[in-house]
């Protein structure tokens, strides 16, 4: 399913074999990752999975969950089931949990207990504050614990730790463990309302899917060095191909030839002067500039000399305008290198290319009927073509 969806995302047959110019993962990754957050069926699909868990866990009066810990004991054998053995339908969930955090990443560690009364939460087993499970952090003060199952209500009923202890803790590490077991349980206020569990990945404190997907691919899939910036002042697809401009992710001369592919030149088609590469094309052609100085005179923007995406980039974000324009000035770039890859392509594959006079009266033209259906204010033609860094947004 992964391939069908790259494959119709770079326009391709689903039996074809074309060249694809988008690594797949780098689509799928968070925006904050450098990606498109299209997101990958694999972390759909665990999210789902999870989330039986989760009922299972924080459901319990539910006869599903009475149904399950009949067959499979108390805990379901969450954390006894290794990944061979026997299947059914819950064992392979606990599988898929158990294969996840074979590669990084626990879930169980993002449930947490929301304590009321304390009555049905393990004061050793179950993870109620910050840091996990209290077995696991002081081990020494676990072993001295005569009833394992003590609940946090009962625990905390007495007023010393000491009451089911086998015995008084003798000094030194198991000493010290114990003062900071005595540190953290010490600020614990309970209530009379039953206690709840909570999913720490959500403000809301409830499961969901998307939290626990979002976090997947997060882990998984490739960063990349920068953020993926998306302007909803231009339609989608001109956000996607200032994401190719950002990755390197277009045919351009210079990447067919990296990929064996014999051409007649390397040279820029709009310029025929440097190779064409992606840098060139969109940022250091003569072409690229003359048409950067105009956009930046219309918006009254200083202009500076970039001959690369990570120079705009840091150019960019020092450009002095209100936030709202600034968005939208960071769009006329998007629309810019949209027509710009449309007039080079016009160049090498018609007969009668556009002219490059009108280029910059297009980039006017797209870019205010674009911008001016996607904000909510309203704005003229003349308001737009005289002085668009005024237009209060």
């Amino acid at each position: 399913m992964e391939s069908l969806r790259s494959k119709f995302f770079n326009g391709h047959e689903s039996s074809g074999k074309k060249a694809s110019w988008v690594q797949w993962k780098k689509a799928l990754a968070p925006k904050d990752n450098g990606g498109l957050g299209i997101f990958s069926l694999y972390a759909l699909n665990r999210g789902l999975i999870f989330k039986w868990v989760w009922r299972f866990l924080a459901h319990e009066p539910t006869l599903w969950s009475r149904v399950i810990k009949a067959i499979h004991g108390a805990n379901g054998k969450i954390d006894e089931i290794s990944g061979k053995g026997a299947n059914s339908c819950w064992i392979n969930i606990i599988k898929e949990v158990r294969r996840l955090e074979e590669k990084g990443i626990n879930l169980l560690l993002f449930m947490k207990k929301k304590l009321g009364n304390g009555l049905s939460t393990l004061f050793w087993d179950d993870v109620w504050c910050d840091g996990g499970k209290l077995k696991n952090r002081f081990p020494r003060a676990y072993a001295l614990e005569n009833s394992k199952q003590i609940t946090v209500g009962q625990k905390l009923a007495h007023p010393s730790l000491y009451h089911s202890f086998r015995r008084h803790p003798r000094g030194g590490l198991e000493l010290t463990q114990v003062e900071e077991l005595a540190k953290v349980i010490n600020p614990v206020v309970l209530t009379q309302s039953p206690d709840s569990w909570s999913w720490t990945l959500n403000n809301s404190g409830g499961y969901t899917v998307a939290s626990s997907r979002n976090m997947i691919d997060s882990r998984l899939l490739p960063k990349g060095d920068l953020k993926t910036r998306w302007i909803r002042y231009v339609p989608n697809k001109v956000n996607t191909f200032a994401w190719k401009v950002m990755t390197n992710s277009l045919p351009t001369r210079f990447n067919i030839s990296r990929r064996g592919i014999d051409i007649e030149s390397l040279s820029c088609v709009n310029c025929d002067v440097g190779i064409e590469t992606n840098d060139h094309l969109f940022f250091a052609c003569n072409t690229a500039k003359k048409i950067s100085k105009l956009i930046n005179r219309w918006w009254d923007v200083p202009f500076m000399d970039i001959n690369s995406y990570g120079e705009w980039r840091s150019w960019i974000d020092n450009v002095k305008l209100p936030k709202k324009n600034k968005s939208m000035f960071q769009g006329i770039y998007f629309v810019m290198w949209w027509l710009l890859w449309n007039f080079r392509n016009k160049k090498m594959f018609e007969a009668k290319p556009k002219s490059k006079e009108t280029f910059f009266d297009e980039i006017i033209c797209s870019s205010y009927y674009w911008c001016r259906y996607r904000c909510n204010t309203l704005f003229s033609w003349d308001d737009w073509y005289k002085n668009p860094s005024l237009i209060s947004l």
